[in-house]
């Protein structure tokens, strides 16, 4: 993390493409801080070629990030393409939405998940 804080973009990147699965977590969060959709989209991108976007906690970073920058058009893709979700993948979607000031999208995602 201190890596991006210095601006070190590449550094971080090399020691993200060696890390093990947990380290995602707090790369997508410095990504959402740092408020690149570029960004985010870059990293998503290298999620889904090592093929980490079935990872349920990984899914739900993502949506977060996204949700966090405004992008929920990205997240809600990232949605609705999860395999399995959880109470969490919901709660995160509908804070996205809430977060964006998009009542209708939190209330939808709300109602569809009365069904989960």
């Amino acid at each position: 993390m201190e890596l991006w804080e210095y601006g070190l973009v590449s550094d971080a990147q090399r020691v993200f493409e060696a890390s093990p699965i947990e380290c995602f977590s707090n790369l997508l969060l410095v990504c959402a801080l740092m408020g690149s959709g570029k960004l985010c989209r870059s990293i998503h991108r290298h999620v889904v070629e090592m093929g980490f976007q079935w990872n349920l906690h990984v899914g739900n970073e993502l949506m977060g990030m996204y949700g966090k920058i405004g992008i929920m058009d990205s997240a809600r893709k990232v949605f609705d393409r999860m395999a399995v979700r959880s109470c969490v993948s919901w709660n995160t979607m509908i804070l996205g939405y809430a977060l964006n000031y998009d009542c209708h999208g939190a209330s939808e995602m709300f109602q569809m998940m009365g069904f989960y």
